[in-house]
Protein backbone atom coordinates (compact mmCIF):
# COMPACT_ATOMS: atom_id res chain seq x y z
CA UNK A 1 0.00 0.00 0.00
CA UNK A 2 0.94 3.59 -1.00
CA UNK A 3 2.32 5.42 2.37
CA UNK A 4 0.37 8.67 0.94
CA UNK A 5 -2.79 9.53 -1.51
CA UNK A 6 -1.99 13.22 -2.24
CA UNK A 7 -4.03 15.86 -3.67
CA UNK A 8 -4.58 19.87 -3.73
CA UNK A 9 -6.92 22.47 -5.13
CA UNK A 10 -5.68 26.10 -5.62
CA UNK A 11 -8.12 29.25 -5.46
CA UNK A 12 -6.53 32.41 -6.00
CA UNK A 13 -7.06 36.07 -7.29
CA UNK A 14 -3.54 38.64 -7.69
CA UNK A 15 -2.40 40.25 -4.44
CA UNK A 16 -0.71 42.99 -4.10
CA UNK A 17 2.90 42.86 -2.97
CA UNK A 18 3.10 39.48 -1.31
CA UNK A 19 5.58 38.65 1.46
CA UNK A 20 9.14 39.19 1.94
CA UNK A 21 12.05 36.85 2.11
CA UNK A 22 13.10 36.22 5.25
CA UNK A 23 16.61 34.53 6.69
CA UNK A 24 16.94 30.68 6.38
CA UNK A 25 18.41 30.83 9.50
CA UNK A 26 17.32 29.81 12.94
CA UNK A 27 14.41 27.18 11.02
CA UNK A 28 14.55 24.67 13.76
CA UNK A 29 11.75 26.13 16.17
CA UNK A 30 10.45 22.93 18.69
CA UNK A 31 7.06 20.91 17.90
CA UNK A 32 4.47 21.70 20.02
CA UNK A 33 4.52 20.12 23.80
CA UNK A 34 3.08 16.61 23.17
CA UNK A 35 3.30 16.23 19.43
CA UNK A 36 6.19 13.32 20.18
CA UNK A 37 3.18 11.08 21.81
CA UNK A 38 1.92 8.28 19.55
CA UNK A 39 -1.39 8.67 18.42
CA UNK A 40 -4.26 6.34 20.12
CA UNK A 41 -6.72 6.63 17.98
CA UNK A 42 -9.14 4.79 20.13
CA UNK A 43 -8.16 7.24 23.15
CA UNK A 44 -9.46 10.42 21.04
CA UNK A 45 -7.11 12.43 18.55
CA UNK A 46 -5.95 15.76 19.86
CA UNK A 47 -7.32 17.94 17.16
CA UNK A 48 -5.75 21.23 18.46
CA UNK A 49 -2.31 19.30 19.31
CA UNK A 50 -2.88 17.66 15.47
CA UNK A 51 -3.11 21.42 14.01
CA UNK A 52 -0.37 22.79 16.16
CA UNK A 53 1.82 20.10 15.17
CA UNK A 54 1.42 20.80 10.82
CA UNK A 55 1.42 24.15 11.41
CA UNK A 56 4.89 24.23 12.85
CA UNK A 57 6.24 21.87 10.15
CA UNK A 58 5.07 23.52 7.80
CA UNK A 59 6.32 27.12 9.04
CA UNK A 60 9.44 25.19 9.34
CA UNK A 61 9.54 24.84 5.67
CA UNK A 62 8.58 28.36 4.62
CA UNK A 63 11.51 28.79 6.70
CA UNK A 64 13.90 27.22 4.93
CA UNK A 65 12.55 28.68 1.59
CA UNK A 66 12.70 32.11 2.97
CA UNK A 67 8.84 32.55 3.49
CA UNK A 68 7.43 34.71 6.21
CA UNK A 69 5.23 31.87 9.20
CA UNK A 70 1.60 31.34 8.66
CA UNK A 71 -0.80 32.06 11.73
CA UNK A 72 -3.15 29.94 12.96
CA UNK A 73 -6.44 29.52 11.31
CA UNK A 74 -8.95 27.92 13.58
CA UNK A 75 -12.01 29.04 11.08
CA UNK A 76 -9.54 26.84 8.67
CA UNK A 77 -8.98 23.68 10.92
CA UNK A 78 -12.93 23.53 11.13
CA UNK A 79 -13.47 23.59 7.67
CA UNK A 80 -10.44 20.91 7.26
CA UNK A 81 -11.57 18.35 9.94
CA UNK A 82 -15.41 18.33 8.60
CA UNK A 83 -13.66 17.51 5.13
CA UNK A 84 -11.30 14.57 6.49
CA UNK A 85 -14.12 13.11 8.84
CA UNK A 86 -16.15 12.99 5.11
CA UNK A 87 -12.96 11.39 3.73
CA UNK A 88 -12.15 8.91 6.79
CA UNK A 89 -15.80 7.67 6.17
CA UNK A 90 -16.55 7.25 2.42
CA UNK A 91 -12.76 6.28 2.01
CA UNK A 92 -12.82 8.94 -0.70
CA UNK A 93 -9.43 10.89 -1.58
CA UNK A 94 -11.26 13.70 -3.20
CA UNK A 95 -11.47 17.56 -3.24
CA UNK A 96 -15.26 17.20 -4.06
CA UNK A 97 -17.68 15.95 -1.24
CA UNK A 98 -21.30 15.37 -1.31
CA UNK A 99 -21.96 17.16 1.74
CA UNK A 100 -24.67 19.62 1.55
CA UNK A 101 -23.18 23.20 1.75
CA UNK A 102 -19.58 21.77 1.84
CA UNK A 103 -19.03 20.08 -1.60
CA UNK A 104 -16.03 21.94 -2.89
CA UNK A 105 -13.28 24.66 -0.56
CA UNK A 106 -14.91 27.41 -1.53
CA UNK A 107 -18.22 25.86 0.22
CA UNK A 108 -16.51 24.80 2.99
CA UNK A 109 -14.83 27.99 3.58
CA UNK A 110 -17.97 29.77 3.75
CA UNK A 111 -19.41 27.19 6.24
CA UNK A 112 -17.27 27.69 8.81
CA UNK A 113 -17.18 31.58 8.10
CA UNK A 114 -13.62 32.57 6.03
CA UNK A 115 -14.51 35.33 4.08
CA UNK A 116 -12.31 38.23 2.65
CA UNK A 117 -9.86 36.15 1.11
CA UNK A 118 -7.59 36.48 -1.73
CA UNK A 119 -6.05 33.15 -2.08
CA UNK A 120 -6.92 29.53 -0.85
CA UNK A 121 -5.89 26.23 -0.98
CA UNK A 122 -6.05 22.77 -0.11
CA UNK A 123 -3.81 19.92 0.39
CA UNK A 124 -4.97 16.69 1.14
CA UNK A 125 -3.66 13.30 1.80
CA UNK A 126 -4.47 9.40 3.17
CA UNK A 127 -1.26 7.91 5.60
CA UNK A 128 -1.31 4.74 7.44
CA UNK A 129 -1.38 4.57 10.93
CA UNK A 130 1.86 2.70 11.04
CA UNK A 131 4.86 2.59 8.66
CA UNK A 132 4.20 -0.57 6.70
CA UNK A 133 3.98 0.93 3.32
CA UNK A 134 6.77 1.31 0.78
CA UNK A 135 9.04 -1.82 2.50
CA UNK A 136 8.86 -4.89 3.40
CA UNK A 137 7.14 -6.10 6.63
CA UNK A 138 5.46 -8.94 8.25
CA UNK A 139 2.34 -8.82 10.65
CA UNK A 140 3.16 -9.85 14.35
CA UNK A 141 -0.19 -9.58 15.55
CA UNK A 142 -2.77 -8.33 13.43
CA UNK A 143 -5.49 -7.96 16.38
CA UNK A 144 -3.22 -6.60 18.28
CA UNK A 145 -1.67 -3.92 15.58
CA UNK A 146 1.98 -5.15 16.06
CA UNK A 147 4.46 -5.06 12.25
CA UNK A 148 7.44 -5.36 12.50
CA UNK A 149 10.32 -4.26 9.56
CA UNK A 150 12.67 -6.76 7.35
CA UNK A 151 14.82 -7.60 10.17
CA UNK A 152 12.47 -7.73 12.54
CA UNK A 153 12.51 -4.37 14.55
CA UNK A 154 8.78 -3.35 15.55
CA UNK A 155 7.37 -0.67 13.64
CA UNK A 156 5.80 1.81 15.74
CA UNK A 157 2.31 3.79 15.25
CA UNK A 158 2.86 7.34 14.28
CA UNK A 159 2.91 10.60 16.60
CA UNK A 160 1.28 13.58 15.98
CA UNK A 161 5.19 15.09 15.13
CA UNK A 162 5.98 11.58 13.12
CA UNK A 163 2.58 11.74 11.14
CA UNK A 164 3.32 15.83 10.09
CA UNK A 165 6.81 15.43 9.38
CA UNK A 166 5.92 12.45 7.05
CA UNK A 167 2.98 14.07 5.72
CA UNK A 168 4.46 17.55 5.05
CA UNK A 169 7.62 16.00 3.91
CA UNK A 170 5.94 13.88 1.14
CA UNK A 171 3.53 16.83 0.03
CA UNK A 172 7.02 18.98 -0.87
CA UNK A 173 7.94 16.29 -3.10
CA UNK A 174 4.86 17.02 -4.74
CA UNK A 175 5.51 20.51 -7.09
CA UNK A 176 1.84 20.97 -6.55
CA UNK A 177 1.32 20.80 -2.91
CA UNK A 178 4.39 22.50 -2.38
CA UNK A 179 3.99 25.76 -3.93
CA UNK A 180 0.60 25.30 -1.92
CA UNK A 181 2.82 24.91 1.36
CA UNK A 182 5.02 28.27 -0.01
CA UNK A 183 2.96 30.20 -1.44
CA UNK A 184 3.81 33.58 -0.69
CA UNK A 185 -0.15 34.85 -0.46
CA UNK A 186 -0.56 32.24 2.30
CA UNK A 187 -1.23 34.33 5.73
CA UNK A 188 -3.07 31.67 7.66
CA UNK A 189 -3.37 27.80 7.65
CA UNK A 190 -5.37 24.92 9.69
CA UNK A 191 -5.34 21.71 9.52
CA UNK A 192 -7.06 18.50 10.92
CA UNK A 193 -7.05 14.83 10.43
CA UNK A 194 -9.56 12.11 10.70
CA UNK A 195 -8.80 8.45 11.27
CA UNK A 196 -10.39 5.07 9.80
CA UNK A 197 -10.45 1.72 11.55
CA UNK A 198 -11.50 0.07 8.97
CA UNK A 199 -8.63 0.54 6.45
CA UNK A 200 -5.89 -2.55 6.33
CA UNK A 201 -3.18 -3.08 8.68
CA UNK A 202 -5.34 -1.19 11.93
CA UNK A 203 -6.33 1.89 9.84
CA UNK A 204 -5.57 5.16 7.58
CA UNK A 205 -5.11 8.70 8.36
CA UNK A 206 -7.13 11.44 6.11
CA UNK A 207 -5.79 14.29 6.58
CA UNK A 208 -6.72 17.99 5.03
CA UNK A 209 -4.13 21.15 4.94
CA UNK A 210 -6.09 25.05 4.00
CA UNK A 211 -4.50 27.97 3.39
CA UNK A 212 -6.14 31.35 3.00
CA UNK A 213 -4.27 34.59 2.98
Amino acid sequence: MKALVLALVLLCAPWPGGASAVSAAGCGAPMPAGAEAEIDPAGGIDRRLFDATILAETNHQRCRAGRQALAAGPALARAAQGHSDWMARTGRLSHRSDRAGARTLPDRLRAAGVGGYAFAAENIGSVARFGVAGQRFRVVDAAGCRFADAAGAPLPGHSYASLARRVVALWMDSPGHRRNILDRQARRMGAAMAFDPRAPHCGRYWITQVFAG
